[in-house]
């Protein structure tokens, strides 16, 4: 099918999970606090001319606690995310061999 060009369109997925997260309050790591929330978590799905494949790009993420910094890692399971985002996609018609991660 070389030379036919063909459209894809480009989405975005957002989703909110609960989390829970055991920071270290000093050098011993018995001694922890628990801080627990909501992280809600947004991405762009765009189609990847180059790499043939959709990938995602622009992350952002806002939690309930204020405890976390947006411009670091998100609390909670990203994995989980990014594999709904996967699932998000191929409930739009994608096959999974076009979802670069």
């Amino acid at each position: 099918m070389s030379g036919v060009a063909t459209s894809h369109d480009d989405y975005e997925f957002s989703a909110t999970y609960s989390f829970r997260e055991e920071v270290p309050i000093d050098d011993d790591l018995d001694n922890v606090e628990v801080i627990e929330g909501d992280v809600t978590l947004s991405v762009d799905l765009e189609w990847d001319d180059s790499d043939q494949a959709y990938v995602y790009s622009s992350t952002y993420w806002e939690e309930t606690s204020g405890r976390f910094d947006t411009n670091g890692e998100p609390p909670g399971d990203e994995d989980k995310f990014l594999a709904d985002a996967r699932a998000f996609l191929v409930s739009k018609g994608v096959d999974e061999s076009d979802i670069g991660w």
